[in-house]
């Protein structure tokens, strides 16, 4: 008698695959999810530390019994991942044209994406009396003197500042302020050695200034070198060309350089009817837009604001005039 076996089939190569393939995509699903739902987990409670963190630093501000202008910043002690910053400042409410002090806690923290996220708390802490008023408006005073007094003195008012800020002018071609900062140098520090370096520098920056017609300069700093080194190779240098430029400064307009001598012109002066040419040319086109007109005449005024704030001659206001177009 003889056994019958059935024959069994198993799962074929491709089930096995498209199997392990469904199996995978379901498995990367619940791990994206749950990367994010960590990511928002950690998130959330980043924030409320932050949170935590500012809330604390408003309350220590508010308990103190007095509070002045300050500005402070660190790390949570509790919390080191969390930075927090306190600024107490003046605040100038305009519906009621009164000043109070304004209180400001933040606290910043990373998120996810590695980005800066931040928690603010803002209060108003009093209102001003007209004593502090005076007293906050003469501080603000104050700084905008000192901040005046730097512009004036950007790189300080040492030897050493004083003598890069002159080489800083005369590099950018402004020798009208080049020999200012050169004289107040001298008057000051005369036996420095940023004294010895300009009185090398002053032959080479007038004859530059003489170069581009600014006289001027170029006699002052001349008198410079006469009355602080007149033994000196310098004065040597400068002395036979001294007195040609004094007597160009006295035909030279104030605050404007004169320009180079020109080639004389070769046209005969008896020529009427060449000059009425020449007027007729010179004479302005009316039909020129008004729109070029009106930027001439902007031109001309911010140039003028530019040489009377400044101290500066025509031809350097109307470089700076025509730098900030560029940027523009």
């Amino acid at each position: 008698m003889k056994s019958r076996r059935t024959k069994k089939h198993g799962f074929t190569l491709m089930e096995v695959v498209l199997a392990l393939a469904l199996l995978a995509g379901v498995i990367c699903a619940i791990l994206a999810a749950t990367s994010n739902l960590l990511q928002a987990t950690l998130d959330s409670r980043n924030r409320m530390r932050a949170f935590e963190t500012a809330r604390m630093n408003m309350e220590k501000l508010l308990a103190q019994t007095s509070v002045e202008e300050m500005n402070e910043y660190g790390a949570s002690e509790k919390y080191p991942e969390i930075s927090w910053e306190t600024v107490v400042e003046p605040f100038y409410e305009p519906i009621t044209n009164r000043m109070w002090i304004q209180a400001t806690c933040s606290a910043t923290y990373l998120d996810r994406d590695a980005e800066q996220q931040q928690v603010e708390l803002t209060n108003w802490v009093t209102d001003l009396s007209k004593e502090d008023v005076q007293k906050i408006l003469d501080q603000q005073k104050r700084e905008e003197e000192f901040l005046e007094e730097l512009e004036e003195y950007p790189y300080g008012d040492s030897p050493e500042g004083l003598y890069k800020h002159a080489s800083v002018l005369a590099d950018t071609g402004d020798y009208q302020r080049t020999a200012i900062v050169v004289d107040e140098l001298l008057e000051r520090y005369p036996d420095s050695d940023p004294a010895e370096g300009i009185k090398n520098k002053l032959p080479e920056w007038s004859e530059e200034a003489a170069d581009q017609g600014d006289y001027r300069s170029a006699s002052r700093m001349g008198r410079t070198v006469f009355k602080y080194f007149p033994s000196s190779s310098a004065a040597d240098q400068i002395r036979p060309k001294q007195s040609e430029w004094e007597e160009k400064e006295k035909t030279q307009p104030r605050n404007e350089p004169s320009q180079p001598d020109e080639p004389s012109d070769p046209r005969d002066p008896t020529d009427d009817n060449q000059d009425r040419d020449d007027q007729q040319d010179q004479q302005p086109d009316e039909n020129q837009p008004d729109d070029q007109q009106q930027e001439k005449q902007a031109m001309d005024m911010t140039v003028e604001e530019l040489m009377e704030n400044y101290n500066i001659d025509r031809s350097t206001a109307e470089m700076f005039y025509k730098l900030f177009q560029s940027f523009k």
